[in-house]
């Protein structure tokens, strides 16, 4: 199971707004995204904070996914509960990227409540509002290569192409396989520590 937690501000209502992500995948790995969405509303930034999170996941999309967000409204708009009077076009597009997840559920968390992962996502949030961009991938040991945090882009943009279902694509996603297939082959330093102990 996947877990995430997003989250979305707006410095004035409408003003410059951010969204925030944290993701937990099942082999205790974390990603920590911020992105800064120029002027928007509130509720337009908590949309996009989960658009985001399903984004990064679509490498994953085989896996079930559980979105916590302590937007009660966002939960609502994106499962049918509640009727849609703004940002239909975005609820529509979000409903279409949910669709290719084989599971996606959504749990209300209560905001500001001590949970860390949501306040993580609130932080996010707000430097991205304030014009930081953030994308950092870790272990609980530490933060993955940089040769690793570009294969995971490479792969997710691979997914992302594959489920558009084009043949005009297809050159595209054979030089997207090639450079995972590059960015996943051990490097020469890797080589070295394996024969090392091996050796020993």
């Amino acid at each position: 199971m996947i877990h995430v937690w997003t989250d979305g501000c707006c410095k004035g209502n409408p003003g410059p707004g951010g969204a925030g992500v944290v993701i937990v995948l099942p082999d205790g790995s974390t990603g920590r995204i911020g992105r800064p969405l120029g002027a928007t509303t509130n509720n337009r930034a908590e949309l996009l904070a989960v658009r985001m999170a399903l984004e990064a996941l679509a490498a994953h999309s085989h896996e079930p996914i559980t979105i916590h967000t302590d937007s009660q409204n966002v939960i609502g708009w994106l499962t049918g509960a509640f009727r849609v009077n703004a940002n239909g076009d975005l609820v529509r597009e979000i409903q279409d990227c949910v669709r290719d997840f084989a599971s996606v559920s959504f749990v209300k968390v209560r905001g500001h409540s001590g949970d860390p992962n949501n306040e993580a996502a609130d932080r996010l949030a707000r430097q991205a509002a304030a014009g930081v961009t953030i994308t950092q991938w870790g272990f609980p040991s530490g933060q993955v290569s940089a040769r690793e945090h570009i294969a995971r882009e490479v792969e997710a943009l691979l997914a992302r192409t594959r489920q558009l279902r084009d043949p005009s694509l297809a050159r595209a996603e054979q030089l997207l396989d090639e450079a995972l297939t590059v960015f996943r082959a051990p490097t020469t330093e890797t080589q070295l520590c394996a024969a090392t102990a091996v050796a020993s």
